[in-house]
């Protein structure tokens, strides 16, 4: 196990990790980003994961091998879906750092993580880039970080298979727009289903004295809500064949409201298909934007069942 940061080297595996999708686990996932998409379904009729949920595990052990120091901050992230996870099926998630700088008073690390998944024979269903920021002189923790607290969930709200209707197809059409009130206890409850415990996102003492001056939300959950905009306008197909690139440029606080949309920005045919390529973002409701990116899906499959 390395003892500082400056140990890492690019191409240097560090996270292995092995998962379990089970239908609890996916529900509180479903919970704590507020989902309110209705789940999608295979062929054979068997729930499909939420794409961020799968995206979530992968970073959950980057967080957890990295040893994270409270005040890192996730800078941006990229993600690449190439098949749809169901409920049950377990996956392996591995990360190797690609870059790892110093500017300033901040390391700068660039890590890569590939899911894959063993239902389907080994083969990759994710693959996905984080950059992180960790204070320059930070040193690992002594072991990762641990709940200082557990929810209980009560049972899930009843949620029906549906088809989107109406996907955006051509340039300039919007996407869904999803809207969400963000609170310290989804907040608590994110970092629970995901497993991240970073104290700027659950400790009011100590995000107090950060720059920002109290907690903040998880990126990936925000980030969340745009993989929901995605899902709602193209179903089984953002599952499948989805893409996301996007950076976090602003904070989202307790008490704030969030609000992703989109439009289609280009639609272009390949060797495997068409890809409809689209502009997204996360606007608070002050204005600022907390994430700007783009998000690309191929333009079949859609619907609940393929």
């Amino acid at each position: 196990m390395f003892q500082d940061y400056a140990q890492l080297k690019p191409g240097q595996p560090f996270s292995d990790h092995r998962y379990t999708l089970d239908s609890d686990e996916v529900d509180e996932y479903v919970r704590a980003v507020q989902d309110g998409n209705p789940p999608l379904s295979d062929e054979s009729g068997r729930e499909l994961v939420p794409p961020m949920a799968v995206a979530a595990l992968g970073l959950r052990g980057i967080v957890e091998d990295l040893r994270i120091p409270g005040g890192t901050l996730h800078a941006g992230q990229e993600f690449e879906f190439a098949s749809a996870v169901r409920v049950g099926d377990s996956l392996r998630c591995v990360a190797r750092v690609s870059q790892n700088s110093v500017r300033g008073a901040w390391r700068f690390l660039s890590v890569e993580c590939t899911a894959t998944n063993e239902a389907g024979g080994g083969a990759e269903t994710m693959r996905g880039k984080s950059v992180i920021m960790i204070p320059a002189d930070a040193e690992p923790l002594d072991a990762p970080a641990e709940p200082p607290f557990v929810i209980c969930y009560g049972p899930p709200s009843p949620r029906e298979f549906a088809a989107p209707a109406n996907a955006p197809r051509a340039k300039g059409d919007a996407l869904p727009t999803v809207e969400k009130l963000i609170d310290q206890e989804i907040i608590d409850m994110y970092a629970q289903a995901s497993g991240d415990y970073n104290p700027i996102h659950i400790d009011a003492e100590f995000a107090a004295a950060t720059q920002f001056g109290g907690t903040i939300a998880h990126g990936m959950m925000i980030a969340a809500t745009i993989s929901e905009t995605m899902s709602a306008a193209f179903g089984i197909a953002w599952a499948r064949s989805g893409k996301m690139k996007i950076r976090f440029r602003a904070p989202v606080k307790p008490g704030q409201r969030v609000t992703a949309s989109g439009s289609v920005r280009s639609v272009s045919e390949t060797e495997g298909g068409r890809r409809i390529a689209c502009a997204v973002s996360a606007i608070k409701d002050d204005g600022e934007t907390a994430i700007a990116g783009t998000a690309e899906v191929g333009a079949s499959g859609r619907g609940n069942k393929a």
